[in-house]
């Protein structure tokens, strides 16, 4: 089964980033799972992001999408 994980993550210094990538290597020992972050996906302030999101998601073709943000994921409003 494939999981596709959509978060901040290290080196962004937030509890959601540090939250994710500790579940992360849990989950990564009884599934194969991908993460779309802020460093490899989309940039915050960016009207792209939620582009970027729904591609990066359409490429990896989950069986299960798991979306843990931060209040200003996409930059403030």
């Amino acid at each position: 089964m494939n999981l596709v994980m959509i978060s901040p993550y290290p080196p962004t210094r937030c509890g959601v980033a540090k939250y994710t990538q500790t579940l992360v290597l849990e989950l990564a020992k009884r599934v194969d799972v991908s993460v779309l972050s802020d460093h490899n996906c989309w940039r915050k302030n960016s009207f792209r992001a939620a582009f970027n999101i729904f591609f990066g998601v359409t490429q990896e073709r989950p069986k299960i999408v798991h979306m843990q943000f931060e209040y200003l994921l996409f930059g403030k409003g």
